[in-house]
């Protein structure tokens, strides 16, 4: 992975290249870049500094997690998160939206709680969307408001 100036002519290389990485994201305060990484195996969260020091390995469990979004706050850090041994991020699998602390963490799987909730189901080619019901009727209604 790499960055770039604003005009584009100078790339400063950020990874070593051992394994896959992209889906990369800046924290609100520009600290942190977060990416997906199988350089471990599968594909877990990793984040490290624009200049490339201060690499980490941020979840490190059986999923295969990909495209970290940190939260407007820097508090948390949204991300997807296939079943074990998915390879990539295919549109016909299952996928859990999972919510975790910026600074490492348990994480927990996301049903935001307001009015309705989307969920995008994908059928032979096909893809819908669903509005379904508001908290308290997922699998983990007592997940944080973000």
């Amino acid at each position: 992975m790499k960055t770039c100036d604003v005009g584009g002519s100078t790339e400063t290389r950020l990874t070593d290249g051992k394994g896959h990485a992209d889906g990369a994201d800046y924290t609100p305060d520009g600290k942190w870049i977060w990416l997906n990484s199988s350089r471990s195996g599968s594909a877990q969260l990793w984040r490290l500094h624009p200049d490339g020091s201060g690499f980490q390995q941020m979840t490190d469990d059986s999923r295969v997690n990909w495209f970290p979004h940190p939260s407007p706050d820097g508090q948390h850090v949204l991300y997807l998160a296939y079943e074990t041994g998915i390879d990539g991020h295919p549109h016909e699998k299952n996928v859990e939206l999972r919510l975790m602390p910026a600074e490492g963490g348990k994480p927990r799987t996301w049903w935001p709680c307001s009015v309705a909730r989307a969920q995008s189901t994908y059928r032979a080619g096909s893809q819908a969307l669903a509005a379904l019901p508001s908290c308290g009727t997922g699998p983990d209604a007592s997940a944080p408001k973000v």
